[in-house]
């Protein structure tokens, strides 16, 4: 006789019943019903939510860090010295991030390009870049190069209100 899945049965022991308390004194656990005696913890629904402490703020909150300090809302920039430049680039050479990205005189952890006026320039270049400190735009100039200013594009909302403002 083959057996099938329909013909099996659990053990007897297997399935324990469970326990009825609290349905009177005759039988076990009348009374109390396991729960001791008075107090929120013996009412139902009568437990504290986890990470409770009392009077204290609750402890997963306790264990995560204040936020300090402050976000700037300014834009990353991509800093790069007039100085650096004569050794990576030759003399009458146009310079944008895009190349200086390339030279790898940047990392980048911005969108924009600022040029600072640290080193001497010896070569003249034509720089295009977001922003120039006033001592590097005039060393560009006074060594024979050019400074081409990105302009960017404003934003929806900036439009919006330079657009109300007309």
């Amino acid at each position: 006789m083959a057996l099938s899945l329909s013909q099996l049965k659990s053990h007897p022991s297997s399935q324990k019943r469970k326990k009825r308390v609290g349905r009177g004194n005759s039988s076990k656990g009348g009374t109390y019903g396991g729960r001791g005696q008075k107090g929120q913890k013996s009412r139902s629904g009568g437990r504290r939510k986890a990470g409770h402490r009392g009077k204290k703020s609750p402890a997963f909150i306790s264990q995560i860090p204040k936020a300090r300090g402050f976000k700037s809302i300014s834009p990353k920039m991509n800093i790069v010295n007039i100085g650096q430049l004569n050794n990576y680039f030759s003399d009458g050479e146009t310079i944008n991030l895009k190349k200086l990205l390339n030279s790898e005189l940047v990392a980048n952890n911005g969108n924009e390009l600022k040029v600072l006026g640290g080193g001497e320039l010896k070569k003249k270049f034509i720089v295009t870049a977001h922003r120039f400190s006033k001592s590097a735009e005039d060393a560009i100039k006074k060594a024979g190069g050019a400074v081409n200013i990105i302009k960017k594009a404003p934003d929806r909302e900036n439009k919006k209100k330079l657009d109300n403002k007309k």
